[in-house]
């Protein structure tokens, strides 16, 4: 069984990917969306459990958009580590 630390892969990305300036009420649509990505992932990689960060402990440099998030997610799961530009 592989632990996956979604925070700590959230956390590394490039700055050109961060998002700044949203509102409270994006971050928690942003972070609902992190959430069922994370739960339609388990479901297609069962033998990794995966994890996120309670929404109030995510850190402002966290935040990307859902699309990006999953993306890295499938990168890392597939390949064991995360190309970032």
């Amino acid at each position: 069984m592989v632990l996956l630390g979604i925070t700590i892969l959230a956390g590394c990305i490039s700055n050109e990917e961060t998002l700044e300036g949203l509102t409270e009420e994006q971050k928690e649509e942003y972070y609902n969306q992190y959430v069922k990505i994370l739960a339609d992932l388990k479901l297609e990689y069962p033998s990794v459990e995966m994890e996120i960060t309670t929404f109030d402990d995510f850190l402002d440099e966290n935040w990307i958009k859902p699309e990006k998030f999953r993306e890295n997610l499938v990168d890392f799961l597939n390949n064991g580590e995360s190309v970032y530009k």
